[in-house]
């Protein structure tokens, strides 16, 4: 489990504003590098501080509530943030499916983005990955749009790993 005291994020988590791009690259450098607990961990971490994640294009994120403009706290993941994290669940040491699921159900409601192909391949994979063939034929069912060769890669491949032949095909 990663906490703001742990080196090299303790100087880091001092300051006030962070940079977005430096906090979607160490989480891709800890879910590249085998260290998917970590990077779940600082997913999380991030967006339960308060803290403002500053882009180069935006300073603050503002959000329309009730008609009136409000400053937003907190971490703001985006697309590649989310396919990370996701993808990150296929390795994780904690073995949370349901955690996972909760993520990926929660794009549209809680973080607002629409999940793309590269959502759904990623979730199809976790899913794969841990066995659960028949929810990942399930969600591509469900999908909003037509599931593209990187979504069927993803439950061909987990078929291969379980060798279920009647998937599969």
């Amino acid at each position: 489990m990663i906490t703001p005291q742990q080196p090299p994020l303790e100087t880091w988590w001092e300051l006030e504003e962070f940079s977005f791009v430096a906090w979607t690259s160490m989480i891709c450098g800890y879910a590249r590098n085998g260290q998917s607990d970590e990077a779940i961990s600082l997913f999380y971490l991030g967006q339960s501080e308060g803290k403002i994640i500053m882009d180069e294009v935006q300073c603050l994120v503002f959000v329309e509530l009730l008609g009136i403009m409000i400053w937003e706290k907190g971490i703001k993941p985006d697309e590649v943030t989310f396919v990370l994290i996701i993808s990150a669940y296929m390795q994780t040491n904690l073995n949370t499916v349901n955690d996972c699921r909760r993520l990926f159900n929660s794009l549209k409601t809680v973080y607002h983005t629409q999940p793309t192909s590269e959502h759904y391949s990623s979730f199809i994979s976790v899913l794969g990955h841990l066995g659960l063939l028949e929810e990942a034929v399930e969600t591509i069912d469900k999908m909003p749009f037509e599931p593209t060769a990187l979504v069927w890669r993803a439950l061909l491949d987990s078929c291969i790993l379980h060798k279920n032949t009647m998937i599969g095909k």
